[in-house]
């Protein structure tokens, strides 16, 4: 499995391939911009990598980037940690960016959370294609 910061060709073996999307033969640039220390980070990364094993084409990669200070997260389209960027887009849309390192919630069917559901990231990554 991969780690955060590195870079990785998805699907890996140890991925369950029947999720409930249909897969596309679809490329993206995909990120997952977290701050050190988040622990929601891993669980994103994870959900993500499954995401895209079930719904994109098998050479789709995640970048994972580390927000270090205020100017990198005023750079980027960064709306708390973690924040997941397909194509430069956020699939999960808030009121706005932030410049504070700090963790991000989600609204999910079993209420807030530090991270998107699988489905929900399955279907923003097919609803994307």
């Amino acid at each position: 499995m991969t780690q955060l910061g590195e870079e990785a060709p998805y699907p890996s073996e140890d991925l369950d391939l029947d999720g409930p999307v249909q897969r596309k033969n679809l490329m993206a640039t995909i990120e997952l911009l977290h701050i050190a220390g988040c622990p929601n980070s891993e669980e994103t990364l994870h959900r993500l990598q499954r995401a895209i094993a079930n719904t994109m084409s098998s050479n789709t990669s995640v970048k994972s980037t580390l927000v270090d200070s205020a100017e990198t997260a005023v750079s980027l389209l960064f709306a708390g940690s973690p924040t997941i960027l397909v194509d430069g887009v956020d699939p999960f849309p808030t009121d706005g960016r932030t410049s504070d390192l700090a963790c991000r919630i989600y609204l999910t069917p079993n209420g807030m959370a530090g991270t998107p559901t699988q489905q929900q990231i399955e279907s923003a990554l097919a609803a994307h294609g």
